[in-house]
């Protein structure tokens, strides 16, 4: 208590964030449930070696479902859509998001809503802290050093985002192309 009430000049307060970005968290979290339980069954189709008497069964039952998760993620994303184009400054800062090479709308989404708005972060070092694509020199004294490391308190999902992002940008954009087959040169 007195610790907290030295420091309470430099205290800053929690700000909840808003009603549209805490609906598109929840949205972003079914639509990854409706992903994850699509994949089982697209898998489960997979593991379908030898006809057997309920192959048809569960192939024919595992297609329609797919059909209907599809459907079902075409709506989540519509919503998510309408739900951005409400907020003005949501959707500016949504439209600079989708600007960068390679960001899609799934990443766009993600970052403004763990970011509340790209608000939660003063510098981009901060965010690129939070995302885990910042690296951080291993050593103790003079004698240990080792590989850089990233902090384990990163966003681990949005890390992976990022990382797909970037491949993807690596492999359509020939500027990037370029580029990244220069540093892969390099070593």
């Amino acid at each position: 208590a007195q610790y907290a009430y030295r420091f309470k000049d430099k205290a800053k307060r929690f700000k909840m964030p808003s009603k549209i970005l805490l609906a598109l968290k929840d949205l972003e979290a079914y639509r990854e449930r409706m992903v994850k339980v699509k994949g089982m069954l697209q898998k489960a189709i997979g593991e379908l070696f030898e006809e057997k008497l309920t192959t048809g069964f569960i192939q024919d039952s595992s297609k329609a479902m797919i059909k209907e998760f599809d459907k079902t993620i075409a709506i989540i994303e519509e919503k998510v859509m309408t739900l951005m184009n409400e907020d003005e400054e949501l959707k500016r800062v949504y439209n600079l998001a989708i600007s960068v090479k390679g960001i899609g709308m799934q990443t766009a989404v993600f970052m403004l809503i763990h970011t509340h708005g790209f608000t939660t972060f003063t510098t981009s070092r901060q965010f690129a802290c939070y995302c885990g694509i910042a690296p951080f020199e291993h050593t103790s004294g003079t004698s240990v050093r080792g590989n850089t490391r990233v902090s384990h308190l990163a966003n681990k999902k949005l890390k992976s985002l990022l990382h797909m992002c970037a491949r993807s940008a690596v492999r359509y954009e020939p500027e990037l192309k370029a580029y990244y087959e220069r540093k892969v040169a390099d070593g």
